[in-house]
């Protein structure tokens, strides 16, 4: 008789059974989130507001990528002016909220600090360079073709920014095991 050996188990099997859950997970995600949104409320507001400083930051940043491209633009907050057109940089334009949906999932995400330290990092710096391009896109768009500035400001621009954020956080998941401990 034969003895034969048991199959050996993926890595990738034993890590996630092992140490993620979805359960804990959502709640954690919540929570980041929620505490989060407490930086964006009023009376945190009043006195650090995170949101117009960095809506004033794409503003300013976002101009000087139009005045690269030929565009003029000056900006006054966070408010970019070019003739014919004004675009305000609001939340749900200025990438805060995209960052704040993969911020919270990394930071929910089984891993080392280290890990979540580096996806943070990598993550908010492929998000802005994203958003910048979709600042600039648009405000182009609104000084060559209004109509289609409208379509892609009210139904293409922010949903895309959300998906891009999930799709940093899958690769993130797929690039940092859950086993690393934090």
């Amino acid at each position: 008789m034969q003895r034969r050996a048991a199959p050996l188990k993926k890595q990738s099997d034993k890590r996630i059974s092992g140490s993620f859950s979805i359960g804990r997970f959502i709640a954690f995600y919540v929570l980041y989130i929620a505490g989060m949104m407490i930086f964006l409320a009023d009376p945190v507001a009043g006195w650090l507001n995170l949101d117009k400083g960095f809506s004033i930051g794409e503003a300013v940043t976002s101009a000087q990528f139009l005045r690269w491209l030929g565009i003029q633009c000056h900006c006054d907050g966070r408010v970019l002016q070019m003739q014919g057109a004004s675009l305000s940089i609001e939340f749900g334009c200025n990438g805060l909220e995209a960052i704040m949906i993969l911020a919270a999932g990394i930071l929910a995400y089984p891993g080392s600090w280290k890990r979540k330290g580096w996806g943070l990092l990598t993550g908010f710096i492929l998000l802005q360079i994203l958003n910048w391009m979709r600042i600039v896109l648009l405000a182009a768009a609104s000084q060559y073709s209004p109509a289609i500035f409208e379509i892609l400001h009210v139904y293409v621009a922010q949903g895309v920014m959300i998906v891009l954020a999930l799709l940093c956080f899958i690769i993130y998941v797929q690039k940092a095991p859950a086993s690393d401990g934090g």
